[in-house]
């Protein structure tokens, strides 16, 4: 058995990095915690307008349609760098929603925020769906603190 990551696997690995280089380093997460902890928002949008958010969502259905491995190598990045995003809990409500058939549940958040954020433990799930103000309607994000939220 070969063991070793694959060019790709390297290049994902590398792109990471670089990534988190310039986004998470030691003095950006320090903020964010001193701040009171949470999610480094500048961050999040850069890792899911990455696809890291879809890396096993199947192509047909808008994602990257890759495997375990390439969401370990992700995984380590982000704890290499105790980024502040909420990653790997997206992924797994991702999966779960996908497993227990809510494909339409999950499309229509995708459309809606791009990403699903699971802060963690005790903090509820929110999910964020823009709204229409105004007498145009124009649709405006609606921030965190705003968010819809279930108990965990």
């Amino acid at each position: 058995m070969d063991f070793e990551l694959s060019d790709d696997q390297l290049a994902l690995r590398d792109g990471a990095r670089e990534l988190l280089d310039g986004l998470a380093d030691a003095t950006r997460v320090r903020t964010v915690v001193d701040a009171g902890g949470g999610i480094d928002h500048g961050l999040w949008k850069a890792m899911v307008e990455q696809g890291w958010t879809a890396v096993e969502v199947p192509e047909e259905q808008g994602g990257l349609g890759l495997g375990a491995v390439e969401v370990a190598v992700l995984v380590e990045e982000i704890g290499r760098h105790v980024a502040p995003a909420p990653f790997l809990s997206t992924l797994l409500a991702w999966g779960a929603l996908t497993r227990a058939g809510r494909d339409d549940r999950a499309e229509r958040l995708a459309e809606a925020t791009r990403s699903v954020a699971w802060p963690g433990p005790g903090a509820g799930a929110a999910v964020c769906e823009p709204r229409a103000t105004g007498s145009r309607g124009a649709p405006t994000p609606c921030p965190s603190r705003r968010a819809r939220t279930w108990p965990s």
